[in-house]
């Protein structure tokens, strides 16, 4: 598996649907930056864990920490959700799934985990999220999410993984990582 704690990331430059284009080998030299792979934009973990960056976002942009959204599925749908949703912080649609295999993010082959696996307080998690919309299946139904925090220098400092597809991040654990990460202000 590529991007693991300690070992180094595969670096990219995209542009997001918004905003100016993001070079992560650049922005690591300075800064902190917490990853999070999201499923398609019609997926209810998507919308709710998006609601939920929201609040974390003017935190981290102090600490000098860049938050960074990965989508994969309908391009259309992903420059349409943005807006929508009025993200704070970038959003890059990955088409073709390219940067999610580089960071080895995972699918649930046949959804066996994510059947298997189902548990009462999981289902409530999902009505939950359920609550904030439900969308069109507009990307891959399989596509696991993931989440990971990149320290100063390149190296993952932080890294999250759902076992099923109905795994909802948990939000407070990637701002305390994110924030555990960021660069130190030397006193004055």
């Amino acid at each position: 598996m590529a991007a693991q704690l300690g070992e180094g990331i595969p670096h990219f430059t995209r542009q997001p649907v918004f905003g100016e284009e993001i070079d992560t080998a650049s922005v690591s030299r300075a800064k902190a930056i917490a990853l999070v792979f999201l499923r398609h934009a019609g997926s209810a973990i998507t919308r709710r864990t998006c609601m939920d960056l929201h609040l974390i976002v003017p935190e981290l942009d102090l600490a000098d920490v860049l938050l960074v959204a990965l989508m994969e599925g309908d391009g259309e749908a992903v420059r349409d959700f943005v807006p929508r949703y009025h993200l704070k912080y970038p959003v890059v649609h990955d088409e073709t799934g390219e940067l999610f295999e580089a960071f080895s993010v995972g699918r649930d082959r046949m959804l066996r985990r994510t059947l298997l696996g189902l548990r009462p307080s999981m289902l409530r998690s999902y009505a939950e999220a359920l609550q904030s919309g439900r969308g069109l299946n507009q990307g891959p139904i399989d596509r696991l999410g993931a989440a990971l925090v990149v320290g100063v220098g390149g190296t993952v400092a932080w890294r999250w993984d759902a076992e099923r597809t109905t795994d909802m991040l948990d939000v407070e654990q990637l701002r305390a990582a994110a924030l555990a990460a960021a660069p130190r202000a030397t006193p004055a």
